[in-house]
């Protein structure tokens, strides 16, 4: 374990000794790790056993046998994911197969009995080489879940940082374990899969987002609830802060928490959301100034009443980057992003899970999509980054790269079969980062009527080179069922020369230009020449809108002595949890002070507003508090008759602060009426 030689872990409350026993704390985690060098990344290459069957062009393609393959095959056969026959070959032994300098593009090698039917099979692709080293600004990023697919296992672990690394992605999602890396308050482990797993992926030259979303026993409660944050966010604070500290040779940002929106996760209310973002932001920020903070990442598509109170709680000067995760279809993106751009308050939006998971067809261990599920999907990867761009995203997380299902739901998201062989939707991926590395959008173009024919040009740097580049689709609002059926004729303005045309698996095609549209495309043109387009600019982010609040060393928390939460669904497919007040009793609880400054801090509080027909009292309006302390003041929160006067939606009672110098902080509480007995 780690440890200052200064911290006494006898301590009643480890806290009173933070002043003393942090910083000695800090400088030996800082000794164990080395600093990372600002040196650019050179280009990816493939690790030498070419682990899932990962080429390059113009490198010989030898595809290992399936490991269950135990009887010679008369023969085999790559076909692409559309069952196309690209290459045939016999065999003569159980050795590896050559399918020579095989071109770009995904392939499933079957294993043909003499009927030339086929008993067995595997996958491989083969991608462009890359021309330049991982790049922080592309907007093309994936969950990669290193330390989670492959904990302790370092193998493995540069398996997976490699083919992330090969598909052109400039930042990575990884996760930790808070009670893995504090067991008990103050003691943190040695070294150990956290710490290598960043390593590896930061030497390949991708930035790492990190999340942790777990709350140790210790740090729980008496009263703990599963998933749920820490009622003492000290406790969060420190974390954070030792966190941003240990990793900051390799990781770049971090997302306290993960959906806490959801039951699964916490179903915390809007303002413990709000507070304990607060706490986090200032923890990391303590550990660096440089960390990008993120919001705690918001399960589905934000609701307006979710961005009045990010609003409300004025949190937007406590995030870096608002962060949420959409599991939509990409066209509906723009209908119903609204809500979460308003929360943003002008912050960049990163969207760091996304994706439309496909049905599984066969059990386990494989849990294999059907063909058309793998073909369908990996049209998606193109239409889901480009709408999401075109709304505005800076930053787009597809979920996930390993092999990953959910028996719930029978859904398989990886981009990776189980052996780390590729699903076609991973060339697919592959071809957005070699085409859209380091793109801007430039906008929508709809040269005609038509709305199920899709334009979004970029201005972007394909191969390294400077290029304007437009992805085109023809398709339909249908389900996975009915898609990749539309096939649209039009044909591109002449005076618009396309210098290169590829498919969504990045295989370039012939003739140049295109006259038939279904599957996404990459065209290519010299910049500057999409500017001729009538193009609608990306409607959703304006940027020079950033909140004016500034960041308060004075954090307010609400935790209710018996509080009732309802959870809250403005639109389907949407979650968020809200307090109730019972007429009989109101709600009552603690509303704590928390001072994360270096100085003693007194201020005044207020109820600043409350909904018609309710009523908040605080028990004492005065508060004096010491660095790293708290202090408590009981809080009363009545509606004689709040079926009448509370909705289902929350109304919004605030709490201000005045604390001088340390500024004005706040809490606004989302209360609405109880939910109705159930019959």
């Amino acid at each position: 374990m780690f440890c200052s030689p200064r911290f006494n872990p006898s301590l009643q409350d480890p806290h009173n000794a933070f002043a003393r026993w942090f910083p000695a704390m800090m400088c030996a985690i800082a000794l164990v790790q080395p600093v990372r060098a600002n040196e650019p990344a050179p280009p990816p290459e493939p690790l030498p056993s070419h682990p899932g069957n990962i080429f390059l062009a113009g490198e010989e393609v030898v595809v290992a046998l399936p490991e269950d393959l135990k009887s010679l095959p008369a023969g085999w056969r790559a076909v692409d994911e559309t069952g196309h026959t690209r290459i045939t070959g016999a065999m003569s032994a159980l050795n590896p197969i050559s399918l020579g300098q095989a071109k770009i593009g995904w392939y499933r090698i079957e294993f043909l009995d003499d009927a030339g039917a086929p008993t067995h099979w595997t996958t491989c692709a083969v991608l462009a080489p890359r021309k330049v080293g991982p790049s922080t600004e592309t907007p093309i990023c994936l969950d990669s879940a290193v330390a989670w697919f492959a904990r302790d296992d370092e193998e493995h672990q540069r398996t997976l940082a490699n083919l992330a690394a090969l598909a052109g992605v400039g930042w990575v999602r990884d996760r930790l374990a808070w009670r893995d890396m504090e067991p008990n308050p103050g003691l943190f482990s040695e070294p150990g899969n956290y710490d290598q797993a960043a390593r590896i992926q930061a030497e390949t030259g991708t930035s790492i987002l990190q999340v942790f979303h777990d709350t140790p026993v210790w740090a729980a409660g008496p009263q703990r609830r599963s998933g749920a944050f820490p009622p003492d966010l000290r406790h969060a604070h420190h974390f954070c802060a030792a966190m941003g500290q240990r990793f900051l040779p390799y990781v770049s940002a971090w997302e306290p928490w993960n959906e806490a929106n959801i039951g699964g996760f916490g179903g915390q209310t809007v303002d413990e959301m709000c507070s304990f973002q607060k706490a986090a932001f200032l923890g990391f920020k303590a550990a660096s100034t440089d960390l990008t903070v993120g919001w705690n990442a918001y399960a589905a598509g934000p609701t307006q009443w979710h961005a009045d109170g990010l609003s409300r709680n004025e949190v937007a000067a406590y995030f870096d980057t608002y962060n949420f995760h959409t599991y939509d279809w990409h066209d509906s993106y723009l209908d119903s992003w609204g809500p979460a751009f308003a929360a943003a308050g002008g912050k960049p939006v990163w969207i760091t899970e996304a994706d439309r998971g496909v049905a599984y067809e066969t059990q386990e261990p494989w849990f294999d999509q059907s063909r058309s599920g793998e073909r369908l999907k990996a049209e998606w990867m193109a239409q889901s980054y480009a709408t999401s761009l075109f709304c505005g995203v800076e930053k787009h997380f597809h979920f996930i790269l390993g092999h990953y299902k959910e028996e719930n739901n029978g859904v398989q998201f990886g981009l990776l079969r189980k052996d780390f062989t590729p699903r076609p939707a991973y060339s697919a991926l592959a071809a957005l980062g070699r085409f859209l590395q380091d793109a801007r959008c430039l906008g929508r173009w709809q040269p005609v009527e038509d709305e199920n024919l899709h334009f979004y040009a970029f201005r972007a740097r394909p191969d390294g080179q400077a290029h304007d580049v437009l992805v085109g689709w023809a398709e339909r609002r249908v389900d996975w069922p009915e898609r990749g059926q539309l096939e649209i004729e039009f044909q591109l303005p002449e005076q618009i020369e396309v210098l290169g045309r590829f498919d969504h698996m990045g295989r370039e095609i012939r003739p140049i230009p295109p006259t038939r549209w279904r599957a996404p495309q990459f065209l290519l043109f010299a910049p500057g020449t999409l500017d001729s387009l009538e193009l609608e600019p990306a409607p959703l982010f304006t940027p020079e809108e950033f909140h004016p609040s500034q960041v308060s060393p004075v954090v307010l928390q609400f935790i209710p002595d018996k509080g009732v939460r309802r959870k809250v669904e403005e639109r389907p497919w949407t979650e968020g949890h809200a307090w109730t007040v019972p007429a009989e009793t109101g709600l009552t609880g603690m509303l704590w002070v928390y001072n994360f400054g270096s100085v003693n801090t007194y201020g005044e509080l207020k109820i600043e507003n409350a909904p018609e027909g309710v009523t908040g009292r605080l028990d004492n309006t005065v508060a004096v508090v010491e660095p790293g302390e708290r202090i408590g003041i009981p809080l009363t929160i009545s509606s004689p008759n709040s079926d009448q006067t509370l909705g289902d939606l929350p109304a919004w009672l605030v709490i201000r602060g005045e604390f001088g110098t340390h500024g004005r902080p706040v809490v606004a509480l989302g209360l609405c009426r109880p939910a109705p007995a159930s019959k």
